[in-house]
Protein backbone atom coordinates (compact mmCIF):
# COMPACT_ATOMS: atom_id res chain seq x y z
CA UNK A 1 0.00 0.00 0.00
CA UNK A 2 1.47 3.39 -1.07
CA UNK A 3 1.75 6.01 1.72
CA UNK A 4 0.39 9.48 1.14
CA UNK A 5 2.84 12.25 2.13
CA UNK A 6 0.53 15.15 1.25
CA UNK A 7 -0.12 16.20 4.93
CA UNK A 8 3.63 16.61 5.42
CA UNK A 9 3.82 18.91 2.40
CA UNK A 10 1.01 21.01 3.86
CA UNK A 11 2.91 21.25 7.14
CA UNK A 12 6.14 22.30 5.41
CA UNK A 13 4.27 24.91 3.37
CA UNK A 14 2.64 26.33 6.50
CA UNK A 15 6.02 26.56 8.28
CA UNK A 16 7.61 28.29 5.26
CA UNK A 17 4.72 30.74 5.02
CA UNK A 18 4.98 31.57 8.73
CA UNK A 19 8.72 32.16 8.28
CA UNK A 20 8.12 34.62 5.44
CA UNK A 21 5.52 36.50 7.51
CA UNK A 22 7.90 36.68 10.47
CA UNK A 23 10.73 37.92 8.23
CA UNK A 24 8.54 40.67 6.77
CA UNK A 25 6.88 41.75 10.01
CA UNK A 26 10.05 41.45 12.16
CA UNK A 27 8.41 41.58 15.60
CA UNK A 28 11.87 42.09 17.12
CA UNK A 29 12.12 45.41 15.29
CA UNK A 30 10.13 48.52 16.24
CA UNK A 31 7.45 49.03 13.62
CA UNK A 32 5.97 52.27 12.35
CA UNK A 33 2.86 53.16 14.30
CA UNK A 34 0.01 54.00 11.98
CA UNK A 35 -1.65 57.23 13.00
CA UNK A 36 -3.63 60.04 11.49
CA UNK A 37 -1.42 62.70 9.86
CA UNK A 38 -0.85 65.83 11.89
CA UNK A 39 1.26 68.99 11.47
CA UNK A 40 4.78 68.67 12.83
CA UNK A 41 4.87 72.41 13.59
CA UNK A 42 1.28 73.23 14.45
CA UNK A 43 0.33 76.88 14.02
CA UNK A 44 3.49 77.86 12.15
CA UNK A 45 2.76 80.46 9.45
CA UNK A 46 5.00 81.61 6.59
CA UNK A 47 4.46 85.25 7.57
CA UNK A 48 6.08 84.60 10.97
CA UNK A 49 9.35 83.36 9.49
CA UNK A 50 12.02 86.04 9.00
CA UNK A 51 15.14 83.89 8.86
CA UNK A 52 15.95 80.30 7.87
CA UNK A 53 19.23 78.52 8.53
CA UNK A 54 20.07 75.33 6.64
CA UNK A 55 23.15 73.22 7.24
CA UNK A 56 24.55 69.75 6.78
CA UNK A 57 28.09 68.70 7.64
CA UNK A 58 30.37 71.43 6.20
CA UNK A 59 27.78 73.21 4.04
CA UNK A 60 25.37 75.92 5.13
CA UNK A 61 23.22 78.78 3.87
CA UNK A 62 21.15 81.48 5.55
CA UNK A 63 17.95 83.00 4.12
CA UNK A 64 16.81 86.38 5.45
CA UNK A 65 13.58 88.21 4.72
CA UNK A 66 14.18 91.81 3.64
CA UNK A 67 10.81 93.44 3.22
CA UNK A 68 9.06 91.58 0.42
CA UNK A 69 12.31 90.03 -0.83
CA UNK A 70 14.48 87.23 0.52
CA UNK A 71 18.27 87.45 0.55
CA UNK A 72 20.85 84.68 0.89
CA UNK A 73 24.35 84.49 2.31
CA UNK A 74 26.74 81.70 3.35
CA UNK A 75 26.34 80.13 6.77
CA UNK A 76 29.21 78.43 8.59
CA UNK A 77 27.83 75.10 9.75
CA UNK A 78 28.30 73.91 13.33
CA UNK A 79 30.75 71.23 12.20
CA UNK A 80 32.77 73.62 10.05
CA UNK A 81 32.90 76.18 12.87
CA UNK A 82 34.22 73.57 15.31
CA UNK A 83 36.86 72.43 12.82
CA UNK A 84 37.93 76.02 12.15
CA UNK A 85 38.06 76.78 15.86
CA UNK A 86 40.15 73.68 16.55
CA UNK A 87 42.64 74.60 13.81
CA UNK A 88 42.83 78.28 14.83
CA UNK A 89 45.54 79.72 17.09
CA UNK A 90 44.66 79.97 20.79
CA UNK A 91 44.56 83.76 20.53
CA UNK A 92 42.36 83.82 17.49
CA UNK A 93 38.76 84.94 17.75
CA UNK A 94 35.98 82.39 17.43
CA UNK A 95 34.83 81.92 13.81
CA UNK A 96 31.80 83.87 12.68
CA UNK A 97 28.73 81.72 12.04
CA UNK A 98 27.31 84.01 9.35
CA UNK A 99 29.65 85.04 6.55
CA UNK A 100 30.47 88.72 6.11
CA UNK A 101 29.96 88.28 2.35
CA UNK A 102 27.26 90.58 0.91
CA UNK A 103 23.81 89.08 0.64
CA UNK A 104 22.32 88.41 -2.79
CA UNK A 105 18.69 88.01 -3.92
CA UNK A 106 17.14 84.58 -3.51
CA UNK A 107 15.00 82.64 -5.95
CA UNK A 108 11.41 83.53 -5.04
CA UNK A 109 10.03 80.21 -6.33
CA UNK A 110 12.41 78.13 -4.24
CA UNK A 111 11.76 80.29 -1.16
CA UNK A 112 7.99 79.82 -1.54
CA UNK A 113 8.46 76.05 -1.87
CA UNK A 114 10.64 75.90 1.27
CA UNK A 115 8.18 77.95 3.33
CA UNK A 116 5.21 75.86 2.24
CA UNK A 117 7.06 72.61 2.92
CA UNK A 118 8.09 73.71 6.40
CA UNK A 119 4.75 75.18 7.51
CA UNK A 120 2.57 72.42 6.04
CA UNK A 121 4.75 69.43 6.92
CA UNK A 122 2.60 66.58 8.22
CA UNK A 123 3.72 63.36 9.87
CA UNK A 124 1.87 60.18 10.63
CA UNK A 125 3.04 57.34 12.82
CA UNK A 126 6.29 57.16 14.75
CA UNK A 127 9.02 55.27 12.90
CA UNK A 128 11.25 55.01 15.96
CA UNK A 129 11.39 56.14 19.57
CA UNK A 130 14.85 54.77 20.10
CA UNK A 131 17.65 57.43 20.21
CA UNK A 132 20.14 54.72 19.25
CA UNK A 133 18.44 54.55 15.82
CA UNK A 134 19.04 58.24 15.03
CA UNK A 135 22.38 57.71 13.31
CA UNK A 136 21.06 54.73 11.33
CA UNK A 137 18.12 56.80 10.06
CA UNK A 138 20.46 59.79 9.46
CA UNK A 139 18.51 62.11 11.76
CA UNK A 140 21.48 62.54 14.10
CA UNK A 141 24.84 64.07 13.19
CA UNK A 142 24.31 63.40 9.47
CA UNK A 143 20.92 65.09 9.34
CA UNK A 144 20.15 68.07 7.13
CA UNK A 145 19.07 70.70 9.67
CA UNK A 146 16.53 73.45 8.99
CA UNK A 147 15.90 76.13 11.61
CA UNK A 148 13.31 78.93 11.35
CA UNK A 149 13.32 82.18 13.37
CA UNK A 150 11.08 85.21 13.66
CA UNK A 151 12.18 88.82 13.24
CA UNK A 152 13.21 89.02 16.91
CA UNK A 153 15.42 85.95 16.60
CA UNK A 154 13.06 83.62 18.45
CA UNK A 155 13.27 80.00 17.30
CA UNK A 156 10.03 78.90 15.63
CA UNK A 157 10.91 75.46 14.28
CA UNK A 158 13.82 73.05 14.10
CA UNK A 159 13.73 70.18 11.62
CA UNK A 160 16.20 67.34 11.09
CA UNK A 161 15.82 65.62 7.72
CA UNK A 162 17.29 62.14 7.56
CA UNK A 163 17.68 59.45 4.96
CA UNK A 164 15.21 57.99 2.52
CA UNK A 165 12.44 55.72 3.65
CA UNK A 166 12.11 52.09 2.54
CA UNK A 167 10.21 53.11 -0.62
CA UNK A 168 12.87 55.70 -1.61
CA UNK A 169 10.07 58.28 -1.96
CA UNK A 170 9.83 59.23 1.71
CA UNK A 171 12.08 60.82 4.34
CA UNK A 172 12.80 60.25 8.01
CA UNK A 173 12.45 63.44 10.07
CA UNK A 174 12.86 64.56 13.66
CA UNK A 175 11.73 67.80 15.31
CA UNK A 176 14.77 69.40 16.89
CA UNK A 177 16.21 67.26 19.70
CA UNK A 178 13.02 65.27 20.28
CA UNK A 179 13.62 61.50 20.31
CA UNK A 180 10.72 60.50 18.05
CA UNK A 181 11.48 59.86 14.37
CA UNK A 182 8.69 60.10 11.80
CA UNK A 183 8.37 58.96 8.20
CA UNK A 184 7.15 61.67 5.81
CA UNK A 185 5.75 60.61 2.46
CA UNK A 186 7.85 62.97 0.36
CA UNK A 187 11.45 63.72 -0.53
CA UNK A 188 12.41 66.72 1.59
CA UNK A 189 16.11 67.35 1.00
CA UNK A 190 15.54 68.79 -2.46
CA UNK A 191 13.46 71.58 -0.89
CA UNK A 192 16.36 72.74 1.30
CA UNK A 193 19.69 72.90 -0.61
CA UNK A 194 22.73 73.58 1.57
CA UNK A 195 24.72 75.39 -1.14
CA UNK A 196 24.26 78.99 -2.30
CA UNK A 197 24.01 78.38 -6.05
CA UNK A 198 20.54 76.72 -6.14
CA UNK A 199 19.07 79.53 -3.99
CA UNK A 200 20.35 82.43 -6.08
CA UNK A 201 17.79 84.43 -8.04
CA UNK A 202 17.95 83.22 -11.64
CA UNK A 203 16.07 86.15 -13.18
CA UNK A 204 18.50 87.96 -15.49
CA UNK A 205 16.06 90.65 -16.55
CA UNK A 206 12.42 91.34 -17.26
CA UNK A 207 11.99 93.93 -19.99
CA UNK A 208 8.79 95.37 -21.40
CA UNK A 209 9.01 95.04 -25.22
CA UNK A 210 6.89 98.17 -25.61
CA UNK A 211 9.56 100.24 -23.81
CA UNK A 212 12.47 99.09 -26.00
CA UNK A 213 13.78 101.81 -28.31
CA UNK A 214 16.80 100.08 -29.83
CA UNK A 215 18.64 96.75 -29.89
CA UNK A 216 22.26 96.14 -30.82
CA UNK A 217 23.43 92.60 -31.49
CA UNK A 218 27.19 92.07 -31.62
CA UNK A 219 28.20 88.58 -32.70
CA UNK A 220 30.83 86.70 -34.65
CA UNK A 221 28.44 86.09 -37.54
CA UNK A 222 27.85 89.82 -38.04
CA UNK A 223 26.56 92.79 -36.10
CA UNK A 224 23.06 94.20 -36.29
CA UNK A 225 21.34 97.30 -34.95
CA UNK A 226 17.63 98.12 -35.01
CA UNK A 227 15.75 101.13 -33.69
CA UNK A 228 12.14 102.13 -33.21
CA UNK A 229 10.93 104.60 -35.82
CA UNK A 230 8.46 107.50 -35.30
CA UNK A 231 5.66 105.27 -36.57
CA UNK A 232 6.38 102.77 -33.74
CA UNK A 233 7.84 100.11 -36.02
CA UNK A 234 11.44 98.87 -35.90
CA UNK A 235 13.87 99.26 -38.75
CA UNK A 236 17.55 98.62 -39.33
CA UNK A 237 19.56 101.55 -38.07
CA UNK A 238 23.01 100.37 -39.14
CA UNK A 239 22.44 100.98 -42.84
CA UNK A 240 22.28 104.18 -44.86
CA UNK A 241 18.58 103.74 -45.56
CA UNK A 242 16.59 102.32 -42.60
CA UNK A 243 15.02 99.04 -43.61
CA UNK A 244 11.64 98.28 -42.00
CA UNK A 245 11.38 94.86 -40.32
CA UNK A 246 8.49 92.45 -39.97
CA UNK A 247 6.69 93.40 -36.73
CA UNK A 248 5.25 89.90 -36.07
CA UNK A 249 8.64 88.19 -36.37
CA UNK A 250 10.26 90.82 -34.17
CA UNK A 251 7.65 90.30 -31.45
CA UNK A 252 8.35 86.57 -31.53
CA UNK A 253 12.09 87.24 -31.31
CA UNK A 254 11.63 89.66 -28.40
CA UNK A 255 9.66 87.02 -26.49
CA UNK A 256 12.75 84.82 -26.50
CA UNK A 257 14.89 87.21 -24.43
CA UNK A 258 12.88 90.07 -22.87
CA UNK A 259 11.93 87.78 -19.96
CA UNK A 260 15.23 85.97 -19.51
CA UNK A 261 15.96 83.45 -16.75
CA UNK A 262 19.15 81.49 -16.23
CA UNK A 263 19.21 77.72 -15.98
CA UNK A 264 21.54 78.04 -13.00
CA UNK A 265 24.14 80.28 -11.43
CA UNK A 266 27.65 79.35 -12.55
CA UNK A 267 29.86 77.80 -9.89
CA UNK A 268 32.82 79.78 -11.20
CA UNK A 269 33.31 83.41 -12.18
CA UNK A 270 36.84 82.88 -13.51
CA UNK A 271 37.04 84.97 -16.72
CA UNK A 272 39.32 82.43 -18.40
CA UNK A 273 36.81 79.66 -17.77
CA UNK A 274 33.72 81.66 -18.69
CA UNK A 275 35.28 83.58 -21.58
CA UNK A 276 33.71 86.82 -20.35
CA UNK A 277 36.97 88.77 -20.02
CA UNK A 278 37.29 89.73 -23.68
CA UNK A 279 34.01 88.57 -25.23
CA UNK A 280 32.77 90.31 -28.37
CA UNK A 281 29.29 88.77 -28.24
CA UNK A 282 26.86 91.23 -26.68
CA UNK A 283 23.17 92.05 -26.60
CA UNK A 284 22.62 95.75 -25.86
CA UNK A 285 19.12 97.06 -25.21
CA UNK A 286 18.11 100.71 -24.77
CA UNK A 287 14.84 101.60 -23.10
CA UNK A 288 12.45 104.49 -23.35
CA UNK A 289 13.72 106.07 -20.11
CA UNK A 290 17.25 106.30 -21.56
CA UNK A 291 18.71 103.39 -19.56
CA UNK A 292 20.79 100.68 -21.20
CA UNK A 293 21.05 96.97 -20.41
CA UNK A 294 23.98 94.95 -21.72
CA UNK A 295 24.26 91.15 -21.67
CA UNK A 296 27.72 89.68 -22.28
CA UNK A 297 28.01 86.15 -23.66
CA UNK A 298 31.00 83.92 -23.05
CA UNK A 299 32.13 80.36 -23.73
CA UNK A 300 29.98 77.27 -23.87
CA UNK A 301 29.12 76.04 -20.36
CA UNK A 302 27.53 72.75 -21.36
CA UNK A 303 26.22 71.38 -24.61
CA UNK A 304 24.09 74.13 -26.13
CA UNK A 305 24.28 76.55 -23.19
CA UNK A 306 26.61 79.49 -22.53
CA UNK A 307 28.07 81.52 -19.70
CA UNK A 308 26.70 85.07 -19.54
CA UNK A 309 26.59 88.09 -17.25
CA UNK A 310 25.15 91.57 -17.14
CA UNK A 311 27.75 94.27 -17.69
CA UNK A 312 26.90 95.94 -14.36
CA UNK A 313 26.82 92.76 -12.23
CA UNK A 314 29.39 90.16 -11.19
CA UNK A 315 27.04 87.16 -11.12
CA UNK A 316 27.72 84.68 -13.92
CA UNK A 317 24.69 82.85 -15.30
CA UNK A 318 24.27 79.76 -17.43
CA UNK A 319 21.83 80.54 -20.21
CA UNK A 320 19.25 78.03 -21.49
CA UNK A 321 20.01 76.29 -24.79
CA UNK A 322 17.07 78.12 -26.39
CA UNK A 323 19.05 81.37 -26.23
CA UNK A 324 21.14 80.14 -29.16
CA UNK A 325 18.25 80.92 -31.51
CA UNK A 326 18.19 84.51 -30.19
CA UNK A 327 21.83 85.14 -31.08
CA UNK A 328 21.75 83.33 -34.42
CA UNK A 329 18.47 84.78 -35.68
CA UNK A 330 18.79 86.31 -39.13
CA UNK A 331 16.94 89.48 -38.15
CA UNK A 332 18.23 91.40 -41.16
CA UNK A 333 16.14 89.20 -43.44
CA UNK A 334 12.88 89.85 -41.62
CA UNK A 335 11.50 92.32 -44.09
CA UNK A 336 7.74 92.59 -44.52
CA UNK A 337 6.32 90.59 -47.38
CA UNK A 338 5.65 92.70 -50.42
CA UNK A 339 1.98 93.50 -50.87
CA UNK A 340 0.46 92.10 -54.03
CA UNK A 341 -0.18 94.74 -56.69
CA UNK A 342 -3.73 96.06 -56.85
CA UNK A 343 -5.79 94.61 -59.65
CA UNK A 344 -6.34 97.10 -62.45
CA UNK A 345 -9.71 97.48 -64.09
CA UNK A 346 -9.88 96.65 -67.72
CA UNK A 347 -9.39 99.85 -69.65
CA UNK A 348 -10.85 98.62 -72.90
CA UNK A 349 -14.56 98.88 -73.43
CA UNK A 350 -16.41 95.87 -74.75
CA UNK A 351 -16.44 95.69 -78.52
CA UNK A 352 -19.85 96.35 -79.97
CA UNK A 353 -21.29 93.75 -82.25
Amino acid sequence: MQLKHRPYWYLLFAIAFAGVVLWIERPDRESIRVAESQPLFAGLQSEQIARIEIEQLLDGVQLVRDGTQWMIRPLTSTLKASVTEAEAQPTADAPETVSAAPASPADATLIASALETLTKLEVGGVASRNPDAHDKLQVGKLALQVRAFDAAGKALASLRIGGQGPDFLSSYVRAGDAPNVYLVRQQLRSHFPTRLAPWRDKVIWKLDPDLITSVQLDRKTGNLAIAKQPDGLFARSDVATPTPLDAAKLREWFSGWTGLNAVEIAETADPKTTGLDDTKDRLIVKLQDGTERMLLLGKAATHGSYFAKLADRDTVFVLPTTFQSVMTADVAQWVPAAEPPASTAESSAPVAE
